[in-house]
């Protein structure tokens, strides 16, 4: 999807009733997420913008972050996997759904992604210092070694609300030494 057609989308969803966006492998770069995610209303909870570019630059997760603490969204499920998302653009997405405008959302998919045990740790510090409750966590196909597990366990053990969590295809297993437990 080129800029033009982005932007003719956006103006379009601007004055749309849509609860539910699909927006799935459409080559958007970070500036079409952006001008999508400006012009998003309150009534979207679902969002998909799986298999794009928006990491590729920090203007779509900016966007989104500023969006998320000035309660213009209510979602309940977010899926970026496959977008080129790294550990700082995690961190700030976190920073924004921790604030208290955001409660509702429920699933967060961040797999296919650029995240090590940052973005783990952020998303633990989510879960800890919010009262953020998600059912679903999938962090599957990134690059998360073991003290990035525990980070992801130590919300298991302090959040009963959580029910799924995918952190296959990644390195749990490696990263720390014989008798060693992370962090």
């Amino acid at each position: 999807m080129g800029h033009l057609k982005a932007d003719a989308l956006s103006a379009g969803l601007e004055y749309s009733e849509v609860s539910k966006l699909e927006l799935g492998t459409n080559m958007m770069s970070s500036l079409n997420g952006k001008n999508i995610i400006s012009r998003l209303g309150r009534q979207v909870i679902e969002l998909n913008l799986e298999n794009n570019e928006l990491g590729k630059s920090d203007e779509f997760s900016d966007a989104l972050a500023k969006h998320i603490i000035g309660g213009r969204f209510i979602l309940q499920g977010l899926n970026l996997s496959q977008n080129y998302i790294t550990d700082q653009q995690v961190h700030s997405i976190c920073s924004a759904l921790g604030t208290k405008n955001n409660h509702t959302l429920k699933k967060l998919k961040l797999s296919k992604n650029l995240l090590t045990v940052k973005a783990a740790k952020s998303i633990r510090d989510l879960f800890i210092n919010s009262s953020t409750k998600l059912c679903e966590l999938d962090l599957s196909w990134n690059n998360i070694w073991a003290k990035g597990g525990a980070a992801i366990a130590q919300i298991l053990k302090e959040d009963l609300s959580l029910r799924v969590v995918d952190l296959s295809w990644n390195c749990i297993g490696r990263g720390l030494q014989q008798g060693e437990v992370g962090e």
